[in-house]
C-alpha cells in the first residue's frame, strides 16, 4: 500500500484488522482493494477477454440496478473496478451484447499510447530459429 508520499510500502493486515466491520475496518478494505487495482497488474486469459462478459455477473449487477435504483456498482469505492448500468445494458434494461475486451476499451480501463506515436516501438515476433 502507499504511504504518504506514494511509495510503495509492504505492510501486514491481519483478518481481524480486515473483517471486523468496524468503521476503520471498512476503511482498511477500501485501501487494499484500491491498492490492488491501482497498482497490479492483471493476467487476463485471452479466450476470456473475447468471450462475452459472464452471465453470472451480468444478472448480479442487473438486480443490484434494480433493487438500488443506482447506476453504477464499485467493488469498495474503486472506480477502477466499477461498473454503469450503460456501459453493460440498453435503455431497455436488457444485457449488450458486449465482450470482457470491448468493455475494458470502452470504459477506459484498457488503454493504448498506440495513436499518440504510430509505429514508434513495432511488434516484433519470432515464430521459430533457424540454423543456416
Amino acid at each position: 500500500m502507499p504511504d504518504d508520499n506514494g511509495n510503495l510500502i509492504q505492510r501486514h493486515i491481519t483478518s481481524e484488522q480486515l473483517f471486523t466491520n468496524t468503521p476503520k475496518s471498512i476503511e482498511l478494505r477500501k485501501q487494499v482493494v484500491s491498492a490492488i487495482a491501482n497498482n497490479m497488474h492483471f493476467n487476463t486469459d485471452l479466450e476470456q477477454l473475447t468471450n462475452k462478459l459472464d452471465s453470472n455477473i451480468i444478472k448480479a449487477l442487473r438486480n443490484h440496478f434494480d433493487r438500488t435504483g443506482e447506476s453504477s456498482f464499485s467493488f469498495c469505492g474503486s472506480n477502477i473496478l466499477a461498473f454503469n448500468e450503460s456501459d453493460l445494458f440498453n435503455k431497455d434494461g436488457e444485457a449488450k451484447d458486449i465482450s470482457v475486451l470491448t468493455w475494458l476499451i470502452s470504459t477506459g480501463k484498457l488503454m493504448s499510447d498506440i495513436a499518440q506515436q504510430p509505429l514508434a516501438d513495432p511488434f516484433v515476433f519470432a515464430t521459430g530459429v533457424e540454423v543456416s
